[in-house]
């Protein structure tokens, strides 16, 4: 290659051939022109088209800089009109079809699994209108098996303290999973279920792991209350067998502590009421400010930084908003439910006298519920073991937010119950 071409090649040009002579030369060297003349409108289109820089890198610049994509070939792409949209009548590409398709099948397993969802709810309606017709027949002396008392909540308002006190109690004897949601779930819902097939695989370790937490050991009646609760898998909701799942109590008291009865319609309530006449139900009660946010921590506690998630404003409005929330909010409701299927059988306590003054609350409760309160329990008082550290503070529009759903309601609980109640529309928000 001559110095000549050389110096042409570097200018962007393309190298001149070597000189050729006769009609063959001249054709060679028309030929060379034109295309060079070709290249040069074509790059010429293609500054313009970019928007008047220099040839292709014009264009790339013009379209947003590195955001536009690197190298000469896209450039040029974008000069054409071809990059961000999609030539016409082209086929999609191997990865657009695949994530197509991965998409319809999620929406579709989406779909399927709502619908499942429906299907068990319209199901579960049914057979709860079922046993509410079974209870509505049977007589006002009906006796047999069941619980002795109902703990319907609230959540995150000292359930857990009662059954810690009653568990290690002389005069009851309480099934060994606390919350056994038989009226609120699909019966036996996964946690009572695996902690069923857990004692029969693993007896030793479970009674390890009881013991590390507090827990009274499982008896013979507890293993007896257990394969009850393995044999209902499968079966339809029946009163009669959520009964039976009381027989090992013997003649000790007993009961069924589930905070999401608070949410049961008054139908089942009523047949409850009936069934079991001589049952009584306890409601523990907290502020509902403090009661709400206790359980927005415990949905956040597994998050990587549970202070900075508990005050994503956008994700605590939806949770306020959310219907299962909202039936255990408010207990002027809830107790009005309660106590007009029960009557005098029905009584609240405060998780504020749990706090202040233990030893006189809980004999107050083991009294109502026809326990000795001179026989100790396992745990003392002023155990409780969900007593946590205090959160992060609630933001302005949190607050903000709160008082527009609760306002009223502590004004209502502070006319329904009185005594700690009578400071909740003061506390706050």
């Amino acid at each position: 290659m001559s110095e000549a071409d050389i110096k042409e090649t570097a200018a962007g040009g393309a190298p001149k051939p070597a000189r050729a002579s006769g009609k063959r030369a001249a054709a060679r060297r028309a030929a060379g022109e034109g295309a060079k003349g070709e290249g040069g409108r074509k790059r010429a289109a293609a500054g313009k088209g970019a928007g008047g820089g220099k040839g292709a890198s014009g264009g790339k610049r013009a379209e947003g800089g590195k955001g536009a994509g690197g190298g000469k070939k896209k450039a040029a792409r974008l000069a054409a009109g071809l990059v961000g949209e999609a030539k016409v009548g082209a086929k999609p590409r191997r990865g657009m079809k695949k994530a197509e398709g991965q998409g319809a099948k999620a929406e579709a397993r989406k779909e399927a699994k709502q619908t499942e969802r429906l299907a068990r709810k319209a199901a579960r309606a049914e057979q709860t209108a079922a046993a509410i017709a079974a209870a509505a027949g049977l007589s006002p002396d009906v006796a047999g098996p069941g619980p002795d008392f109902f703990c319907v909540g609230l959540q995150k308002g000292g359930t857990q303290w009662l059954y810690d006190q009653l568990q290690g109690h002389a005069d009851f004897w309480m099934p060994p999973y606390k919350e056994i949601h038989y009226f609120d779930r699909e019966f036996p819902y996964k946690k009572i279920s695996k902690a069923a097939q857990k004692f029969f695989a693993k007896p030793k370790k479970v009674a390890k792991s009881r013991e590390g937490r507090g827990d009274a050991p499982v008896d013979d009646r507890g293993a007896i209350f257990f394969q009850r609760v393995a044999a209902l898998e499968g079966r339809p909701l029946d009163i009669e067998d959520y009964a039976r799942l009381f027989e090992p109590k013997g003649a000790l008291l007993s009961g069924d502590v589930t905070p999401g009865y608070s949410t049961l319609d008054e139908d089942l309530i009523g047949a409850l009421a009936k069934r079991f006449p001589e049952a009584k139900v306890c409601l523990m009660l907290r502020e509902p400010v403090s009661r709400l946010w206790s359980q927005w921590r415990m949905v956040n506690e597994n998050e990587p930084d549970p202070a900075q998630a508990e005050l994503n404003f956008r994700r605590f409005k939806n949770f306020v908003d959310r219907p299962n929330v909202v039936a255990r909010s408010y207990p002027s409701e809830i107790a009005r439910k309660w106590s007009a299927a029960f009557g005098d059988r029905f009584r609240f306590f405060f998780l504020d006298d749990v706090v202040k003054r233990p030893d006189e609350t809980r004999a107050e409760l083991l009294r109502f519920l026809g326990g000795d309160p001179g026989k100790p329990s396992v745990v003392r008082p002023d155990f409780n073991r969900k007593a946590k550290v205090a959160g992060a503070e609630r933001t302005a529009k949190m607050q903000k937010l709160l008082q527009a759903r609760f306002a009223e309601e502590r004004r209502r609980c502070a006319e329904m119950f009185g005594g700690p109640a009578a400071g909740w529309p003061d506390a706050p928000y």
